[in-house]
């Protein structure tokens, strides 16, 4: 068996960048409520601009336990187990 480490990475959304382009008269946005429901565009922009005033420049798009708000997801480290196969004459 052979093992290979590869990088992952996450997707995160810019704070001031969101701020401008989320207009202030849609009735909802792209982004939903913890509970599922859906954000109206002026909750969303009520939540971009309490996180852009606690200093955060990125937020998290989904679940990531290596974020930093400043910089996005960090990475992760992931070992994948390749198994070596035989092959028999007209297999491949």
């Amino acid at each position: 068996m052979i093992s290979r480490r590869v990088g992952k990475k996450h997707l995160c959304l810019s704070v001031k960048g969101a701020l401008k382009q989320v207009p202030n008269n849609s009735k909802y946005s792209f982004a939903n409520h913890d509970d599922g429901r859906p954000m109206t565009n002026k909750e969303l922009r009520v939540y971009l601009a309490k996180a852009d005033f606690e200093g955060k420049l990125v937020l998290p798009m989904g679940e990531c336990d290596n974020f930093d708000d400043q910089y996005g997801c960090r990475g992760h480290d992931i070992t994948l187990l390749v198994h070596d196969y035989e092959f028999e004459e007209g297999n491949g």
